[in-house]
């Protein structure tokens, strides 16, 4: 028995002089196993020789800047994990889709924005064409009361309904999510998903500008209201009335505001489905 143990020591020697550290030794123990074979098979040998070292390539330095880097990779890792959302005109749809996957009902809402808004549209070309000829310049001449404020708020509540749908349909795809009861968390959300800070403040003061703009919608139908009664001198005059298509309208588009808003801008109604 000791003779193979001399044997082995003879062997061994070449690979470990006296004056090698504990580190180095177990390096050079490493490879004298995978050269020698010693106790292993040949595909045993293959696997370790691979594990150590890899033939015909060069292992990086370690460096400590390095180490930094790789934890930073790890530990700040945002854009992976969240999936990454592709740039471009061509990929807004897609984005949208992934996006919205679990909000499917977001479509029917502003479907039916974009509808009211055609509405009023339409409503205001037909007051402008039957009952508001340009006679003089460029100011048209309504015969009914209150057109004139009417046909004002109307353009107005298009031109920032329109904007704030389309911005809102942008960030969406991004991946933007806007809950009434943790506003203060939008920002950080936001920011972590890639968002620029400024889209959302736009698009918080552009709701802000709409919502101010439908309370102005319900002072119009307030002071339009005495339009036609009787006034003057000895009561003979009589004001004309207002003009029931534009009424009609502005009270549709007040009254409408308020679920379509709050179905198609804030997540906490879908939270509570």
């Amino acid at each position: 028995a000791q003779e193979p143990l001399g044997s082995f020591a003879r062997a061994a020697a070449p690979f470990f002089p006296p004056s090698a550290t504990p580190a180095s030794n177990f390096s050079r123990t490493l490879t004298w196993l995978g050269a020698t074979g010693v106790g292993c098979s040949r595909d045993h040998r293959e696997v370790m020789q691979a594990t150590y070292t890899k033939s015909g390539s060069k292992r990086q330095p370690i460096t400590l800047s390095g180490d930094y880097g790789f934890a930073d990779e790890v530990l700040g890792e945002k854009s992976n994990l969240l999936g990454r959302q592709e740039d471009g005109p061509s990929q807004v749809w897609g984005n949208l889709m992934r996006s919205t996957e679990h909000q499917q009902y977001l479509f029917f809402v502003w479907t039916a924005e974009l509808l009211l808004v055609l509405y009023v549209v339409l409503a205001c070309s037909m007051e402008m064409w039957s009952s508001c000829p340009f006679e003089l310049g460029f100011t048209p001449t309504c015969k009914y009361c209150y057109s004139n404020a009417f046909l004002v708020w109307s353009a107005g509540l298009v031109l920032l309904w329109f904007f704030d749908l389309v911005l809102f349909i942008l960030l969406v795809s991004r991946g933007f999510r806007f809950e009434m009861r943790s506003v203060s968390s939008v920002f950080e959300e936001s920011d972590a998903k890639g968002i620029p800070p400024s889209a959302v403040y736009f698009f918080l003061y552009l709701t802000t500008a709409l919502l101010f703009w439908l309370i102005g919608g319900v002072f119009v139908l307030f002071f339009s209201s005495g339009c036609g009664n009787v006034s003057g001198p000895g009561l003979l005059m009589t004001s004309p009335p207002r003009s029931g298509l534009m009424f009609w309208t502005t009270l549709a588009a007040v009254v409408l505001s308020v679920p379509l808003l709050l179905l198609g801008r804030t997540a906490d109604w879908a939270m509570r489905r």
